[in-house]
C-alpha cells in the first residue's frame, strides 16, 4: 500500500480523493461555450465554467468535494461518518459520485443548442455546446464512483471509528483479538517464533502456556520412569489375599 503522512492508504482511498481534487480544478475550465464568426461582428467568443452552469453543473462539482473530503477526514483525522439509516457511509459516497455523474450527463444534454435563425441573424455561423471542462469533470466524477465502488467492494479498509495503526494486526494473534486476551475455550499455543531467545521466565498472567516440545525433551520435562526389570511387584491389598492367594 502506499503509505501517505505516515498512514498506509488503500487504492480507493487514494482515487477518490485524486478524483475529487481533479473535478475542483476542471470546475473552473470552460464547460460551456459559444463560438460566433460571421462579416457582421467579425468573430466573438464566450464561455462559462461549472459555477456559472446552473444547479446541475456546479452541485456535481459539491458531491464529488463532499465526498472526497470526507474520505479525506476519515484516513488522516480518524473521522466518524455518520450512517443514514441502513445505509453503511461507504455505499452512500458511491451513490454520490453516481448522481454527480448523472447530473453532468443531464445538463450537457440541455446546453443551448443555436438553429439557423441565429447564424443567419449574425450573418455567419454560431457553434455552442460542451467544451473541455464538461469532459474532464464527466470523467473524474465517473473514476470517483469507480474508486468509491472499490472502497465499499473492499469493506472500506480504513474504519469510520478512525484509522487503523500502521503497524497493523501482530502476527500469530487471532483477527480482533487483543495480546493476552483469548477467546473462551481456546488453548494458548505461542506462534513459530515468539520465543527467538526461548520461553521467558516464569507464567506470565493471561500469557502463553508453555507446552512441551515435539519429540524427545531436552533435560526439562519429566520422563516417566520405566517399569523394572521381570515388570512390576504386585503389593497385597490390606488384610492380605482373599483366601490365602498370592
Amino acid at each position: 500500500m502506499p503509505r501517505i503522512g505516515g498512514r498506509d492508504l488503500a487504492t480507493g482511498d487514494i482515487g477518490v480523493m485524486g478524483a475529487g481534487l481533479l473535478m475542483f480544478i476542471f470546475s473552473f475550465l470552460p464547460w460551456y461555450g459559444v463560438k460566433v464568426g460571421g462579416t457582421s461582428v467579425g468573430g466573438a467568443s464566450a464561455s462559462a465554467n461549472a459555477w456559472h452552469m446552473g444547479f446541475a453543473a456546479w452541485f456535481s462539482v459539491l458531491l464529488c468535494l463532499a465526498v472526497a473530503g470526507l474520505v479525506a477526514a476519515q484516513v488522516f483525522a480518524g473521522f466518524r461518518v455518520p450512517t443514514l439509516g441502513p445505509v453503511q457511509p461507504a455505499l452512500a459516497f458511491v451513490g454520490a459520485g453516481g448522481l454527480a455523474v448523472v447530473l453532468i450527463l443531464l445538463r450537457w444534454v440541455t446546453y443551448d443548442r443555436p438553429d439557423s435563425g441565429d447564424s443567419a441573424f449574425f450573418g455567419g455561423s454560431i457553434e455552442a455546446g460542451a467544451r473541455a471542462g464538461t469532459y474532464l469533470g464527466l470523467i473524474a466524477a465517473i473514476a470517483l464512483t469507480a474508486f468509491a465502488f472499490l472502497r465499499f467492494r473492499s469493506g472500506a479498509t480504513t474504519p469510520a471509528g478512525g484509522p487503523q495503526p500502521p503497524y497493523g494486526q501482530p502476527q500469530g494473534w487471532p483477527q480482533g483479538t487483543q495480546p493476552g486476551q483469548w477467546p473462551q475455550g481456546q488453548q494458548q499455543v505461542p506462534p513459530p517464533g515468539a520465543w527467538p531467545q526461548g520461553p521467558p521466565q516464569g507464567q506470565p498472567q493471561g500469557g502463553w502456556q508453555q507446552q512441551p516440545p515435539q519429540g524427545r525433551p531436552q533435560g526439562g520435562w519429566q520422563q516417566p520412569t520405566p517399569p523394572p526389570q521381570g515388570g512390576w511387584q504386585q503389593q497385597p491389598p490390606q488384610g492380605g489375599w482373599p483366601g490365602g492367594q498370592q
